[in-house]
C-alpha cells in the first residue's frame, strides 16, 4: 500500500542512483522488431540519461554492434 512515510532500506545510501551514473556516458543498444518496445525502451533510457541506439531486428543489431562496438556498453533484447 502507499504510504507518506519515507523509508530507506538499509545500505540504500551506499547506492549510486541510476540517472547520476549514465550522464550521457553511456550507451545502449536496444535490438526488437516492434517500433513500439522501441520507442518506449529508448524513451525511458533517455530519461535516464543513457545514449540509445537501435535496431529494428537481430540482423540490424549486428550491423548496428559491428559500426558502434567501441561505444556500446549494454544489449537490450
Amino acid at each position: 500500500p502507499a504510504s507518506d512515510k519515507s523509508v530507506i532500506a538499509e545500505g540504500a545510501a551506499d547506492t549510486p542512483q541510476v540517472a547520476a551514473a549514465a550522464n550521457g556516458q553511456h550507451t545502449v543498444l536496444v535490438i526488437d522488431d516492434e517500433e513500439i518496445v522501441r520507442d518506449t525502451a529508448k524513451t525511458a533510457l533517455k530519461r535516464f540519461g543513457y545514449r540509445v541506439l537501435t535496431a529494428i531486428d537481430g540482423q540490424d543489431g549486428v550491423d548496428v554492434y559491428r559500426t558502434h562496438q567501441d561505444e556500446i556498453d549494454i544489449v537490450l533484447l
